[in-house]
């Protein structure tokens, strides 16, 4: 159990929802907010307090997929360079092969010592979220709780990601 509270302290989320449309329709964007963001490409970067309890937030809003995309880089840089243990990542897409390929090429260049997965939006997450949404969960990598002989190393206590 204490090593599963310790993974929970070093995990964090960001998620880029590509189309504002599919938050309007499930309530959590106000129509104003849509069209409005709909016509500046607004691309909010939304982030999840893994820690505490769980509330999704938008942490960010840029213009345009690009400029998203390297902000959610940039913090993903910023939140993992300075960490004691090793990181996984898994990058996530909604039916959007194309986009996860880049970003999986680009973060396996920029990140060589990051351990990378991939995986796809799944239904109940991708009603909310809509096609070519694209999210990232990191935390330190499952392999380091162990020892050369798979037995879990006792104690760790690591570094918190502070978001």
């Amino acid at each position: 159990m204490h090593d599963l509270k310790d993974l929970r302290n070093t995990t964090d989320v960001r998620f880029m929802v590509d189309n504002l449309n599919h938050l309007k329709r499930t309530g959590r964007l106000s129509n104003a907010a849509s069209f409005v963001g709909s016509i500046l490409k607004i691309k909010p970067i939304l982030s999840m307090d893994v820690q505490n309890e769980g509330k999704i937030s938008a942490i960010a809003k840029e213009r345009h997929y690009k400029r998203a995309y390297n902000h959610i880089k940039k913090d993903f840089d910023s939140l993992t360079s300075d960490m004691p243990y090793p990181i996984q990542l898994t990058i996530f897409h909604a039916d959007d092969e194309e986009r996860k390929n880049e970003w999986v090429s680009d973060y396996k260049s920029s990140f060589p010592k990051v351990k990378i997965y991939q995986s796809i939006i799944g239904p109940v997450v991708g009603v909310h979220v809509g096609q070519h949404t694209m999210a990232m969960i990191w935390g330190r990598d499952l392999d380091s709780y162990f020892d050369k002989n798979g037995k879990p190393i006792k104690d760790i206590k690591s570094k918190v990601v502070e978001d």
